[in-house]
């Protein structure tokens, strides 16, 4: 049911005589009470009173029904007029005098009780003799004080509210995280609830309640893209937009705008561009946002995703992974990268794939609270300048199903041909070319007649070589599926990117060393935002770092030890991280301990001290690791 029929059927069921309740179940965020309060309540309102309560925050049965009770004796007198106000006060003022009656006179207490207890219910039993009977809505069902059995909740509701005093109620909750099973549950529901509508984010009712009016004018202006991004979201695997998580990307994204419009003074950027690199940075903000409310991405986490840092989606892999992945069983844990690709894009909408741009400035929005407009834009440019720069047949591929068996044979003779003449100059270029190709194999279209298996890889080697960063292989193997999975390209794919990754990642290894030794803590961290780890400890052990710098005159412990203190000892979860290098804090542990039994005048004091240092970090490290 959408949104209108569910507010038609609220409607009727207002003006019924139906004496259960009715319920609205969904889960959270999904916008539940933002729809009864902003759409129901309005309409609802010209001939009912609408009253709201949240069971939240009650610890048993009679402290939640004797407060329910009570709102509901208060709103009787008005729709939320002044005479609710003035009686609110007026019970703030005698509840406290008649507790001091009572404490002085005790036996007068059933008496005021009672008095009590019989103005309520005159005023309540008012509403059975009203044409159009009150509304009440019971929210945060499922966030009741497990203390309280709803089973006898629900049960009160229906003796003493509505067949009672006549009210329409309506409950609201969360059935699926209510700890109950389905039948437990339905025994439940039974009790009071005649029917049960599922509610579910509604794309239309956020464009109108979220994007038409928005003050953020890039929002405002963009309400149409940015409800065809979230619709195909939502039709992704039928997940919801969460309206909490919608509501803080849209102040984020604030930020946002405000920054360019800024920068874009400042630098006169054309309206055409910049509102290109806003979509931009709008998709990365809401799928690093969305992650980011969910709690899979976090501070500690997020440097998996520096794989997809400042590079163009719109080259990725053309096979469908929806297709390919009907009928396998979803691992119980995935890659936070993996993860991310799955959920967002593998969408078919083609906006998303074109626009969609991840840059650190982002991350550090949603960290940090800061955005530089300057770096994702010099960053932005730089990633889509060289799109430009790529062969047309970069973008006629993706336009392949339109061509005859001709046009394909020149296409292909034509991604060949560039790419052994070296016209193909970027590695991502030849990579799409290659996963074209295979693709195109694997469907039995490859019409060219030329020899490409053995030529390729070699070009691409020379490439990959010369490249100041490699993608990580395992995103390359999720970006260029075919080609990695073409047996006529391995064994010599992999070997290549294996090659020169354990070869890059020596080199910063040693970089990595140096930075920490050297005091360089921008340097270090910076090669550790790249997404570069290291076993620290046998890295030191494998580079003559030990008798260098560690056990001599003069060392330099006290570095190590202000990276072990600050970075590595603080990481979250360090037992999982570190868990296959205890063997090797064991060995330089044992070195340090060994070299310090030396006689006291062969070690200079201050050297002694800092290694003293660093025997303590390395024991904290081992004991943890050990735990």
């Amino acid at each position: 049911m959408n949104s209108n029929s569910i507010k038609d059927s609220i409607e009727t069921f207002a003006s019924s005589k139906d004496e259960f309740a009715i319920m609205l179940d969904g889960a959270w965020g999904t916008g539940k009470t933002f729809f009864l309060q902003n759409v129901v309540k309005p309409s609802l309102n010209k001939e009912h009173e609408f009253l709201y309560f949240s069971v939240y925050g009650f610890n048993s049965l009679g402290e939640l029904t004797k407060k329910l009770k009570e709102k509901m004796f208060i709103s009787s007198f008005d729709y939320g007029g002044n005479l609710v106000e003035e009686t609110s006060k007026l019970l703030k003022v005698t509840t406290p005098l008649l507790k001091t009656v009572q404490n002085k006179y005790p036996a007068t207490k059933l008496i005021t009780e009672a008095t009590g207890e019989y103005f309520i219910d005159k005023q309540l039993s008012k509403n059975k003799e009203k044409e159009n009977a009150a509304v009440l809505v019971i929210d945060d069902l499922e966030r009741m004080n497990k203390n309280i059995d709803k089973a006898d909740f629900l049960g009160y509701v229906l003796t003493n509210i509505i067949e009672c005093y006549g009210y329409r109620v309506i409950f609201v909750g969360n059935s699926k995280e209510m700890e109950l099973d389905e039948k437990a549950f339905n025994r439940i529901k039974e009790k009071a609830i005649s029917r049960v509508f599922p509610f579910e984010s509604d794309i239309a009712l956020i464009r109108s309640d979220f994007l038409d009016f928005s003050k953020i004018e890039f929002v405002k202006n963009n309400a149409g893209w940015i409800q065809d991004i979230l619709a195909s979201y939502m039709q992704k695997g039928n997940l919801d937009i969460n309206l909490r998580t919608l509501q803080f990307i849209l102040n984020s994204y604030l930020m946002v705008e405000e920054k360019f419009e800024i920068f874009s003074r400042e630098n006169s950027i054309e309206d055409s561009k910049l509102k290109l690199v806003k979509q931009s940075a709008f998709l990365n903000l809401f799928v690093i946002g969305n992650e980011y409310r969910k709690g899979k991405v976090t501070r500690d986490n997020c440097h998996e995703l520096d794989k997809f840092m400042n590079w163009d989606w719109s080259k990725g892999t053309i096979r469908n992974r929806d297709e390919k992945s009907k009928g396998e069983k979803p691992k119980d844990e995935k890659p936070l990268s993996d993860s991310i690709v799955d959920e967002y894009h593998t969408t078919s909408n083609k906006e998303f794939a074109e626009h969609i741009f991840y840059n650190q400035e982002i991350n550090n929005l949603i960290f940090d609270g800061i955005f530089d407009a300057s770096k994702f834009f010099a960053a932005w440019s730089e990633c889509f300048k060289k799109s430009e720069d790529s062969p047309d047949w970069t973008h006629k591929l993706k336009e392949y199903l339109n061509l005859s068996d001709q046009e394909l044979k020149e296409l292909q003779d034509t991604v060949i041909d560039d790419i052994e003449k070296g016209e193909a100059k970027k590695l991502d270029d030849i990579l799409l070319g290659m996963e074209f190709l295979s693709f195109f194999d694997k469907k039995d279209v490859l019409i060219t007649e030329k020899e490409f298996h053995l030529t390729i890889p070699k070009k691409l080697e020379q490439l990959v070589k010369q490249s100041k960063y490699l993608p990580d292989t395992h995103m390359l193997k999720i970006q260029y599926s075919d080609a990695f999975e073409d047996e006529k390209f391995n064994p010599q794919l992999k070997d290549i990117f294996n090659k020169e990754h354990k070869r890059e990642k020596t080199e910063k290894g040693r970089e990595f060393l140096k930075a920490i030794f050297n005091d360089n803590i921008e340097g270090y961290n910076k090669i550790i935002r790249d997404g570069y780890r290291f076993n620290i400890f046998r890295e030191i052990l494998d580079n003559d770092y030990l008798d260098k710098v560690l056990l001599t005159k003069h060392n330099k412990a006290h570095m190590l030890v202000s990276y072990l203190e600050n970075n590595y000892l603080n990481e979250f979860d360090l037992k999982h991280a570190h868990s296959n290098e205890l063997e090797n804090v064991n060995e330089l542990y044992n070195k340090v301990k060994e070299y310090l039994q030396k006689e006291t005048d062969e070690i200079e004091k201050m050297d002694k001290y800092r290694l003293n240092m660093l025997k303590s970090s390395l024991k904290e490290i081992k004991d943890e690791l050990e735990k």
